[in-house]
C-alpha cells in the first residue's frame, strides 16, 4: 500500500512481509524501515517489530523474508 503525502519527494509505503511471498526492492535511492509487528529479515538482518532500519542509496536491491509488517520512507515512490 501506498500513501500518497503532498511533497512529491516523499513516499510513505506499507509492506505485508510472508513467509511464502519474500519481497524484492529494487536499488533506487535511501529508504527508512519500520517494523511494527512479527519479524523481517532484511538482506539477513533481523528487523523485529519495533525495530528501524536505516538503508543507505548504495545498499543495492533489498530482499525482504519473514513474518510481519514494516512501513517504508523514500524519496519518490517507494518500492519502484
Amino acid at each position: 500500500t501506498i500513501y500518497p503525502t503532498p511533497a512529491p519527494d516523499f513516499s510513505l509505503s506499507r509492506l505485508e512481509v510472508r513467509d511464502d511471498e519474500p519481497i524484492t526492492l529494487p536499488a533506487r535511492g535511501p529508504r527508512l524501515l519500520l517494523a511494527v509487528e512479527g519479524e523481517v529479515r532484511v538482506n539477513g538482518l533481523s528487523l523485529p517489530g519495533g525495530g528501524s532500519l536505516f538503508i543507505g542509496a548504495d545498499e543495492g536491491t533489498i530482499a525482504l523474508q519473514g513474518q510481519g509488517t514494516l512501513f517504508g520512507a523514500t524519496a519518490g515512490i517507494f518500492g519502484s
